[in-house]
């Protein structure tokens, strides 16, 4: 818990590149305050250091890296990550595909992947398996990561893509190696099925953040899909080492109102992780 003495002094701070820390993520704040300090045990002589996580409004937060080289200087600021906090669950700065028919095709074809798959691990058969939601982690520039949610209400609604959580990787001091990915024939697809999707909201995440990407590769991938009966399953999508398959987890599962006809014989299981 930080003391009365240092809170006001680092609140003082915070104060101060408010607005430099708004510019950055093209919000603007009524709620700013200063919940912890992050800064390191050891300073540099010649300079002033600080970290802190910053609560920010609907109880999201920002931690910021602030640098200040001479007295009476500006501060410079940068914002390693930030949390929208509820404001996603109202819905907040989600925007809508232009054109969702072949996101909704690419998303239509990774649940068909999957769907023997979860049926094996639940000792179900689903005659409904369409995903409702979907969230990706996605690497960006410099080891980032950006956490994005996709929505569909209904088979006919539009993809609603909200951005999430946006977290600052650590900078290089070199010029990255790229890296080629080797894949095999069973994941090939459903990789190159999950990466299509995501390319296609690459441009709505983008404006969002206000910063264009060179990287925006997948990570991971969570699912919500509609089984029988207004049933639903979690799942998880996740690649555990480059060139692997995709591992497929099922994470939950609910049965719908009434079992359907395919599934009558066999007992609820709990998915094997």
């Amino acid at each position: 818990m930080l003391s009365t003495g240092l809170f006001s002094d680092m609140q003082r701070i915070a104060d101060k590149i408010k607005w430099d820390v708004e510019n950055q993520l093209q919000e603007a704040f009524k709620t700013f305050e200063v919940v912890e300090d992050l800064s390191p045990s050891v300073q540099d002589e010649n300079n002033v250091y600080y970290r802190m996580k910053i609560r920010t409004d609907d109880n999201g937060h920002v931690k910021v890296k602030t640098l200040q080289k001479d007295p009476g200087s500006d501060w410079k600021v940068n914002v390693e990550e930030f949390d929208r906090g509820n404001k996603a669950i109202e819905g907040g700065k989600s925007k809508s595909l232009e054109k969702p028919d072949q996101f909704i095709k690419d998303m239509q074809r990774i649940s068909d992947r999957i769907k023997r798959d979860v049926e094996s691990q639940l000792q179900s058969v689903f005659k409904t398996f369409g995903i409702t939601e979907n969230r990706l982690k996605i690497k960006t520039d410099e080891n980032d990561q950006v956490q994005v949610k996709t929505l569909q209400n209904t088979p006919k609604s539009d993809v609603n893509v909200q951005v999430e959580k946006f977290n600052k990787g650590e900078e290089s001091l070199e010029a990255p190696k790229t890296k080629e990915k080797k894949v095999t024939p069973k994941q090939d697809s459903f990789f190159q099925d999950i990466q299509s999707m995501t390319d296609r909201i690459r441009s709505n995440v983008e404006s969002q953040l206000q910063r264009a990407f060179k990287t925006f590769e997948v990570l991971e991938n969570r699912m919500k899909i509609t089984t029988d009966n207004n049933g639903q399953v979690e799942v998880k999508a996740s690649e555990t080492e480059p060139g692997k398959d995709w591992k497929v987890e099922v994470e939950d599962y609910k049965r719908g109102d009434k079992p359907s006809e395919a599934g009558k014989e066999g007992q609820q299981k709990t998915a094997v992780h």
